[in-house]
């Protein structure tokens, strides 16, 4: 029942680190992989067309452009154009 979901994943993935981590340090290694996990499987539908578009840029475009260029063949963005934690 459990064989193909998230949970089984990460009970997988922590089997495999019994031997480095106590059980007390479980958490600082579960929530970032769970984070990244979600943020994959959020990409996922775009990725290929991501990849793409990433392969025909030019190497001289700026961080910024090649960003907003990469955004608009996922047609999302991670971060609003106003970001709060941008000072």
């Amino acid at each position: 029942m459990w064989a193909d979901t998230p949970v089984s994943f990460i009970c997988s993935v922590a089997g495999l680190l019994r031997g480095d981590y106590e059980a007390s340090g479980y958490g600082k290694v579960y929530l970032p992989f769970t984070v990244l996990r979600r943020l994959d499987r959020l990409l996922e539908p775009t990725k290929n067309a991501v990849v793409a578009q990433l392969t025909k840029l030019p190497t001289k475009v700026g961080s910024a452009m090649r960003e907003k260029l990469l955004n608009r063949s996922a047609d999302q963005s991670l971060l609003p154009d106003r970001c709060c934690l941008a000072g």
